[in-house]
């Protein structure tokens, strides 16, 4: 497993996770999540590919600890997101890398995650 955090150290860009009132900057790889995963979250159609920016999926090294909701905030990119869902890819009951889904702020947390 640490040819996967090595992974994350070379190749990750910089993420701040504020959780709780304590920030914290890791190395993550983040993208757009794309139609045929978003239509679970909201069901607007986009032909196949495209995205509306509004979602976006994280891949964090395994010691990461995120929460749902209005607790955790993650800034990327001069973005500001929450975390609408986590959780841990295991192999062999061993984590490997925390998953997050992440959407995009627009006022106050609590605001921004009561409107999804």
């Amino acid at each position: 497993m640490r040819r996967i955090a090595r992974i994350f150290s070379k190749y990750g860009s910089r993420v701040t996770v504020t959780r709780g009132g304590s920030s914290r900057t890791i190395k993550a790889f983040v993208q757009p999540f794309h139609y045929k995963y978003k239509v679970y979250f909201e069901g607007n159609f986009l032909p196949s590919g495209l995205f509306d920016g509004s979602h976006m999926l994280m891949l964090a090294p395994a010691d990461t600890v995120l929460g749902t909701g209005s607790g955790t905030t993650v800034d990327y990119d001069g973005n500001s997101y929450f975390v609408k869902s986590t959780g841990r890819f295991r192999v062999k009951d061993k984590a490997v890398y925390v998953w997050a889904v992440l959407a995009a702020r627009t006022g106050s947390v609590e605001d921004d995650y009561e409107q999804y």
